[in-house]
């Protein structure tokens, strides 16, 4: 179900949780700063736009939500969620805009007729004022 908090993304939170940290003590995936976003850029194995003043990236090479399988990149945000949203308005031509406010998340989830997802949040349940951005690469149907 799109947009609710189910037991396998709690797990797939859990994951990057533990996964995250060793995955930039290898050298992947982690942006320092809001000047090295050009730097996250090139870890971006989605092909998706990553906004400009992203930091904290992380990768998995696949993952499954729903009925789909994707390779997943989020990133982090300081600015504002409006601005953010605003910047993937620009860039997603053709995406379809899905409103997202629950008891976890409040945000969007821009939906390319490709399958492909990029979700624009603030967690609830976290520092709100942190805005998380996960870009979603559709590689097949899961299996």
């Amino acid at each position: 179900m799109r947009g609710s908090i189910t037991t396998r993304s709690l797990v797939r939170i859990g994951a990057f949780a533990i996964l995250g940290p060793l995955v930039a003590a290898c050298g992947g995936g982690h942006a320092s700063s809001a000047s090295s976003a050009a730097q996250t850029d090139a870890q971006n194995v989605t092909g998706l736009p990553i906004y400009t003043n992203a930091t904290d990236a992380r990768a998995l090479s696949k993952m499954d939500r729903g009925a789909s399988s994707y390779s997943e990149y989020a990133a982090s945000s300081s600015d504002k969620l409006e601005d953010v949203e605003a910047w993937y308005r620009q860039q997603l031509t053709g995406a379809t805009e899905t409103a997202k406010n629950d008891a976890y998340e409040s945000g969007v989830e821009f939906a390319m007729p490709d399958n492909d997802l990029v979700d624009v949040y603030n967690d609830k349940t976290g520092d709100a004022s942190v805005v998380t951005i996960r870009l979603l690469k559709y590689l097949a149907p899961a299996q």
